[in-house]
């Protein structure tokens, strides 16, 4: 019995590694197994087109008027509405609906306004959630670019 009692420490040290060593291959194992949906595939490109962006960033900072994204959750409809437009044909451009946590969730929809400067894009089929809109548009040969959160 005194054995017992003067080597008890060695098992308690022996037992902490034991269970260090457990719950260390528990996590890595977790960590293995998730998924991760919140990186760029391609970041090399998209690092290269950034001083475009930037330029586009300005441009729209510099609007009078900036676009509005709205979303009508009784209608489950997302408005666009770029009020200062003159010409409607001279816009071109897209919406992407950006899901940070689901990547399979992401849409693109082209910039189709009407007469009155509105888009009506449909939202009910589409995973309900908080979506980053990035809508990138050329307005008269000129760049633009702007993000917004929205909740469908």
């Amino acid at each position: 019995m005194s054995d017992f009692k003067k080597n008890i420490w060695m098992y308690g040290i022996i037992a902490t590694f034991i269970v260090f060593a457990s719950l260390m291959i528990y996590f890595a194992s977790i960590a293995t197994h998730f998924k991760s949906d919140l990186v760029i595939t391609d970041y090399y490109k998209a690092e290269l087109q950034y001083q475009k962006q930037i330029n586009k960033l300005d441009n729209t900072a510099a609007l009078a008027s900036k676009p509005l994204i709205k979303y009508d959750s009784l209608g489950h409809k997302v408005y666009l509405t770029l009020a200062h437009i003159g010409v409607k044909d001279s816009v071109g451009g897209s919406l992407y609906f950006y899901r940070p946590d689901d990547s399979k969730s992401d849409f693109t929809v082209k910039i189709k306004i009407n007469n009155e400067g509105i888009q009506v894009i449909d939202g009910i089929n589409h995973k309900y959630g908080r979506y980053i809109v990035k809508m990138d548009w050329r307005e008269n040969g000129k760049g633009y670019y702007l993000e917004k959160a929205v909740m469908l």
